[in-house]
């Protein structure tokens, strides 16, 4: 695995939160830099999640940014939670480097959505074609107001 630099999720979270904070306070990604004294490619690199943020450059950023102290907490607690390694990290190398990106977003994730192919395109007597559900356990996969109001269409 590449550097390990702790879960992706929590480092894109906080990247756009201080982005957002940035671009509300008005102040350019050069005048961040100058007034943090570091260089521009760090600011933009803890802003796009692509690299990792310390919990002093954080709170130098929320306050720079005029960020509340209940905000800054939070985004300082973030950075910390960014260096957590993720479930993945203790199978080494058996997860390659381009997938550990999904593997985090996944298991950052409150819920998964599935796509189901169930569905099918039939004719209806009035040649207008129609999306007709597939039954599975005696129940329709489509609600039953989408077959009440397309019934005779």
């Amino acid at each position: 695995m590449a550097e390990d630099m702790g879960s992706t999720v929590p480092r894109r979270q906080l990247g756009r939160a201080l982005k957002e904070l940035r671009l509300e306070a008005r102040i350019t990604l050069d005048g961040a830099a100058e007034a943090l004294q570091c260089s521009r490619q760090k600011v933009w690199r803890i802003e796009t999640g692509l690299g990792v943020a310390r919990a002093p450059d954080v709170r130098a950023m929320c306050d720079l940014y005029g960020a509340t102290p209940e905000l800054t907490t939070a985004l300082t607690g973030l950075a910390t939670e960014t260096k957590a390694k993720g479930w993945w990290h203790s199978y080494g190398d058996a997860i390659p480097d381009w997938f550990e990106l999904y593997v985090g977003l996944e298991s950052a994730a409150s819920h998964l959505r599935g796509y189901d192919e169930s569905l099918t395109g039939r004719s209806t007597s009035t040649g207008r074609r129609n999306l007709l559900p597939t039954r599975r356990s005696g129940r329709a996969s489509m609600p039953s107001r989408w077959m009440r109001d397309n019934q005779g269409n």
